[in-house]
């Protein structure tokens, strides 16, 4: 058998990821701050992030150990230096924590802010950025670090920069998930004109892709996951139908999905959308529903 770790298991990315393991038939060791009571999988075991020896806890040769776990991605906590500080810290132990399980590799978790972070450090003016640019500032120092504590160990490391990923079973306030809850029971929405550039990719694709990378990726090699175009968020927000007769979000997402394009992984920083097959040297492979199929 085949065996992952996975950091943050219980989130809306780590829980879809532990299911896909766990269908390609891998044991999954999911170390987070709480128990996720509702997988009773005899191939999946939860460990607290705050108990002691947690190496002793793990058995098993770990193919990958995936580090997603990071606390305030939305809401004040965003701007919490404290809170952005143990993400750090935390994400060091970890690289650690893999070096003695002697993990084949590590995969980091990135963000697409880490770009707007570098950006902001190279410009010559005022940014009109705010407090809660210091959990972009984090994320691209935990990327850091997690490289350096890598090289140094001589662990596999591929790190991943993470656009925005959407999905029916998200709870969180990010941005599309409330516009969508909103746009469905036709609330009133104060945008701004939309003109910044973003891009999403459906929660199947991202985690195939993620899986693909892992299996096959090019250690310290940065692969991008999104969509093959970015586009100004008006154009987004303009698809999302208003309202639906049963009311049901399910239907709303499904609609999405079809709408907002192919996605495909980019090898380096580029964001312009390629072809992971000539990055890994793999054949291509079509993932997803018909209307949003991702090239790998």
């Amino acid at each position: 058998m085949k065996f992952a770790v996975i950091t943050g298991g219980n989130g809306f990315l780590g829980k879809e990821l532990v299911k896909a393991l766990l269908q390609k038939g891998y044991f999954v060791y999911n170390i987070a701050n709480q128990i996720a009571e509702e997988l009773t999988d005899t191939s999946y075991r939860n460990i607290l992030s705050y108990t002691e020896n947690i190496a002793e806890q793990i058995e098993g040769k770990i193919e990958f150990f995936f580090h997603l776990a990071w606390g305030g991605t939305s809401g004040d906590k965003r701007a919490s230096l404290s809170e952005q500080l143990n993400n750090i810290c935390m994400s060091e132990k970890y690289v650690r924590l893999a070096q003695e399980l002697e993990a084949q590799r590590f995969i980091y978790a990135g963000s697409i802010m880490e770009y707007e972070c570098l950006n902001n450090l190279l410009r010559d003016e005022r940014t009109g950025i705010n407090l809660s640019s210091t959990y972009s500032a984090a994320k691209l120092m935990g990327h850091l670090v997690t490289r350096l504590n890598a090289e140094v160990g001589n662990l596999n490391y591929i790190p991943i920069i993470i656009s925005n990923i959407y999905g029916e079973t998200e709870s969180s306030p990010r941005f599309i998930n409330s516009v969508v809850k909103k746009m469905l029971t036709e609330d009133r929405i104060e945008l701004t004109q939309g003109k910044q550039l973003y891009d999403f990719i459906y929660i199947d694709d991202a985690i195939e892709m993620m899986i693909q990378i892992a299996e096959h990726g090019i250690p310290f090699k940065q692969y991008y996951i999104g969509s093959q175009e970015q586009k100004p968020l008006k154009e987004y927000i303009l698809q999302i139908p208003r309202g639906t007769s049963n009311n049901k979000i399910y239907k709303v997402w499904m609609n999405m999905r079809n709408k907002f394009g192919t996605g495909a992984v980019c090898g380096g920083i580029s964001k312009t959308g390629s072809n992971i097959r000539g990055v890994l040297g793999l054949p291509d492979a079509v993932v997803g529903q018909p209307g949003h199929a991702a090239h790998i």
